[in-house]
C-alpha cells in the first residue's frame, strides 16, 4: 500500500454524458480527502475531457470500441494492456461506475479490499445519475439531495468570437454511444431548422456537434461548427454563449460544467435519471399525457417508431421559452451595466 495518501481507483467509461455526471465524484473524492491520489479509467472519447481537470491526477485511457465491440482476441488485448497499467497496484477505493457486473473484471487485479460498483449497490431508478455516484462513495442514504460540485476545468480560448447578440447554441444530433445510436432521445431535425429560423432574427444561431452530426447541417442555414471543435473547445463555446438548446445528449452535459444555460428536451427518458434541480438546465418534457413515457429501462427503449413524445414538444413553444430565458439573462447583465429595461428589449 502506497503511504500518506488516500488513493481511489475510479471506472467509468461510456458515453461523454455519462462521465460528466460522474464528475461531482471528484470534488466530494477531494474534499473528503484533500491529499487523495485520483486515477481513472475512462475511455478514448471521453479522455481528453478528464485530462482537462486538474483534480484528478492520473488518467488511464481504454479503447473502448475495441473492448465493447472488438472480436474475443481484440477485447482480451484491451483487457491486458490495462491490466498491466494497473496490476499490482494497491489502492484504498476502488469505484466501478458500472451495473454490468462484467465491468469489474477490468479492476480484477488490483488490491483493495474496498471494491465497490453499481452491480453490489444498484441504481435507483428515476435517480439521478450524479447523485447515485456519490451514494456509492458516501454510502448513506437520506431525504436532502447531496450538493452537487462540478469540478473546474482547464480550457482554451473559445475559437468563436462574440459580436454583441445572444448566442444560442444547437445540438441536434448526438444521443449515440459505442454501443448504440439512440435516435428516438432525438427531437425531430425539422423541428430544430423550424426552431433556428424563429430565433434568427433576434438571436446569432450555431450548430455543434461531433463529425458523425453531420447529417443535420443540411437542414439549416446557419452557422455551423459541427466536427470542427474538440471537447474542450465546445466546453470553452458553451461557457461564452447565453443559451444551449438540446435534446439528452452529451452537450447537456458539457454544459453544467460552466453552467450555461439549457433548455432540455426529453421525451422517453425520465429527466429525474439525467438533470437536477441544481444546474442551471430547464426541461422540456413531451407526451404529458402518454401513458408509454417514460419507456426507456436504462438499457433498451420500447419498439417505438412514431417519437410522438418529443414531437409534440414545438417549436414554437421552444423559441417562446428560448426567448424569455435569453432576454432574462440580458436584463441580468443589463443591471450590472446600468442599461435600460428599453434598451435591452431594443438589442
Amino acid at each position: 500500500m502506497l503511504q500518506d495518501r488516500f488513493h481511489i481507483l475510479v471506472v467509468k467509461l461510456a458515453a461523454i454524458g455519462d462521465v460528466v455526471m460522474a464528475l461531482p465524484l471528484v470534488s466530494a473524492l477531494k474534499k473528503r480527502y484533500p491529499d487523495s491520489h485520483i486515477t481513472w479509467v475512462v475511455g478514448s472519447i471521453a479522455a481528453p475531457l478528464l485530462r482537462a481537470i486538474p483534480l484528478i491526477d492520473q488518467i488511464i485511457e481504454v479503447n473502448e470500441t475495441a473492448l465493447l465491440k472488438g472480436s474475443l482476441a481484440q477485447r482480451i488485448r484491451t483487457i491486458g494492456k490495462l491490466w498491466n497499467q494497473i496490476g499490482g497496484r494497491s489502492v484504498d477505493l476502488v469505484l466501478t461506475l458500472h451495473s454490468d457486473p462484467r465491468y469489474r473484471i477490468l479492476t480484477w487485479p488490483v488490491r483493495c479490499r474496498d471494491k465497490r460498483s453499481w452491480s453490489h449497490t444498484p441504481l435507483i431508478p428515476g435517480r439521478y445519475h450524479a447523485q447515485e455516484c456519490l451514494r456509492l462513495f458516501d454510502q448513506e442514504e437520506g431525504a436532502t439531495e447531496r450538493l452537487l460540485e462540478y469540478p473546474s476545468i482547464q480550457l482554451p480560448p473559445s475559437p468563436v468570437p462574440v459580436d454583441g447578440r445572444p448566442l444560442v447554441i444547437l445540438a441536434p444530433g448526438g444521443a449515440k454511444n459505442t454501443l448504440a445510436d439512440n435516435a428516438l432521445r432525438r427531437w425531430p431535425v425539422t423541428h430544430y431548422a423550424e426552431l433556428a429560423r424563429l430565433l434568427s432574427p433576434k438571436a446569432r444561431i450555431l450548430l455543434t456537434g461531433s463529425a458523425s452530426d453531420a447529417w443535420v447541417a443540411p437542414h439549416f442555414q446557419c452557422e455551423n461548427w459541427i466536427g470542427r471543435l474538440e471537447l474542450t473547445q465546445l466546453v470553452a463555446l458553451l461557457k461564452q454563449s447565453s443559451l444551449l438548446i438540446t435534446h439528452d445528449s452529451g452537450p447537456l452535459h458539457l454544459a453544467k460544467l460552466v453552467k450555461t444555460p439549457t433548455l432540455a428536451l426529453f421525451g422517453p427518458t425520465n429527466p429525474s435519471s439525467f438533470t437536477s434541480r441544481q444546474e442551471n438546465v430547464e426541461v422540456l418534457w413531451g407526451g404529458e399525457r402518454l401513458s408509454c413515457r417514460p419507456c426507456y429501462n436504462g438499457k433498451t427503449y420500447a419498439a417505438c417508431t412514431n417519437n410522438i413524445c418529443l414531437k409534440n414538444i414545438s417549436p414554437e413553444a421552444v423559441a417562446a421559452r428560448a426567448a424569455q430565458i435569453c432576454l432574462w439573462k440580458l436584463k441580468k447583465i443589463a443591471r450590472f451595466l446600468g442599461t435600460t429595461s428599453k434598451q435591452v428589449h431594443d438589442a
